[in-house]
């Protein structure tokens, strides 16, 4: 089978994801532990069973789909994504990540190549944080990161809890909690040698710069306030008050952005960061009042820990200095801004990519990653971990329904020179070479997951 036929697979594929599209405004529709989202996962898996692959299902209701190779008994290379979407997503967010893990086991299938330890593809459930206020659920379970307090949080748009959705798409929640109680995670680190997921940039680098691909150095945290910051004014007549007698917590608001703006961009000249001021609104305004209350949230991320520790002292001390000048009061609710640390990628399946894309002739380039990704939460259980970037046109806007995963609309996203393409191309490499050397002594991954994938979790999408 030629790389040709990979790409119109692969377009096939997509073209069957396609029954949760909703046009160019609304965009896919593909909630986080929904019916939709169990559909797509079974056009994966049908594909699978096709190549002869084995699937699985963790009690949190992940995907596991294990392509054979030499060595039974090594550790596996796993390849995934995630398949779900915020409302009115784009189609290739995630989505690409798992088809290109597909199709580069597809080649290797297609020219008889055997790899050297078996390679696992994995669906994540619920990367998207948007439905119940929690990114990288799926991931997050699965590598024990989360526990069974995140089961009570509630779907923004239903009201119910997460387990209650769980429960509606036949995960039995009782035997996930068990696990979840006794800190099993379903990844355990020694039966994985490497992760590596493909993934759109989310943003324009790679396109500016004319890139084939990016080599992932490191996942950003971020400092965020789940609470917003709040300042409190004075409520008074927009045109019979004295503007030196107004306390005015909208302008209070503007200054503060201001003076963050001017720390951030300090930091900047020795330290990664990038930073936002993700809400800000009047509470309970009017067009002649002066306004008493406006409350703002800022969000930085940074690959330093060192810098995010000092933003939540900066977010409190910027507040307490423009509050006193302006003569208002500020809440910063400092006790509440939580950090999530940064994660820097595997270094061995960084130079992997690296050479992989050398030999094939493609112009790369290492680069951060300022979103979240399941490659975080499997780098933080102590797996090696990679990723690789796919340039995309239209600025590299993602979640939204003008997402593409080519240079301009015009453009075949399956080319044979497009960037989906090589890295395919890539990852098949990588596959057929990758050898940990380790032996776990006749347990397999694929006996583990015997073990775990129990009988009473009723996965609709595992395939006999």
């Amino acid at each position: 089978m030629s790389i040709k036929e990979i790409m119109e697979f692969s377009r096939d594929t997509f073209s069957a994801l396609d029954k949760h599209w909703r046009g160019n405004n609304e965009g896919i529709w593909r909630p986080a532990y929904s019916t939709e989202e169990t559909e797509a996962i079974d056009i994966i898996g049908a594909e699978t069973k096709r190549l002869g692959m084995t699937s699985y299902c963790d009690p949190a209701g992940n995907a596991y789909f294990i392509y054979p190779g030499k060595k039974r008994n090594s550790p596996v290379f796993m390849t995934g994504s995630h398949m779900d979407a915020v409302p009115n997503g784009g189609r290739w967010d995630g989505t690409a990540g798992v088809v290109a893990g597909l199709a580069a086991i597809k080649l290797l299938h297609a020219n008889d190549i055997m790899p050297e330890q078996d390679v696992v593809l994995v669906v994540f459930r619920g990367e998207e944080s948007a439905w119940f206020n929690q990114a990288l659920l799926g991931s997050g379970f699965a590598s024990g990161r989360l526990n069974q307090n995140y089961l009570d949080n509630k779907r923004n748009d239903t009201g119910k809890t997460l387990a209650f959705h769980m429960s509606d798409i036949g995960i039995n929640v009782d035997v996930l909690r068990d696990y979840l109680d006794k800190k099993t995670p379903f990844l355990p680190a020694n039966h994985i040698g490497v992760f590596l997921e493909t993934h759109i940039e989310q943003s324009y680098i790679l396109q500016k710069e004319n890139k084939d691909l990016g080599i992932v150095t490191g996942i950003r945290g971020n400092a965020r306030c789940p609470e917003m910051i709040s300042f409190y004014g004075e409520a008074a007549h927009t045109g019979a008050t004295l503007q030196a007698d107004r306390k005015d917590a909208s302008l209070a608001a503007a200054y503060y952005q201001v003076a963050l703006d001017q720390k951030f961009k300090e930091i900047e000249k020795t330290a990664d960061i990038v930073w936002a001021i993700t809400e800000g609104s009047v509470v309970d305004g009017s067009p002649t009042t002066v306004s008493k209350q406006y409350n703002i949230r800022p969000e930085v991320r940074s690959l330093d820990l060192s810098v995010l520790t000092s933003v939540k002292n900066i977010f409190h001390e910027c507040a307490q200095e423009i509050a006193q000048e302006r003569g208002v009061i500020v809440d910063t609710r400092s006790g509440h801004i939580i950090i999530s640390e940064p994660v820097i990628l595997g270094s061995v399946i960084q130079n992997s990519i690296y050479e992989a894309s050398l030999s094939l002739g493609y112009d790369v380039k290492l680069l951060p990653s300022g979103a979240g990704h399941d490659a975080a939460n499997i780098a933080k259980a102590g797996i090696e971990t990679g990723m690789i970037f796919l340039p995309h046109g239209n600025n590299g806007i993602s979640h939204n329904p003008k997402e593409i995963m080519a240079a301009t609309e015009n453009d075949d996203p399956f080319s044979i020179d497009g960037a989906f393409c090589k890295a395919v191309h890539v990852m098949s490499e990588i596959m057929a070479g990758y050898n940990t050397g380790i032996s776990l002594n006749n347990h397999c991954f694929e006996n583990y997951m015997d073990e775990i994938n129990i009988a009473d979790v009723e996965c609709r999408y595992v395939i006999d």
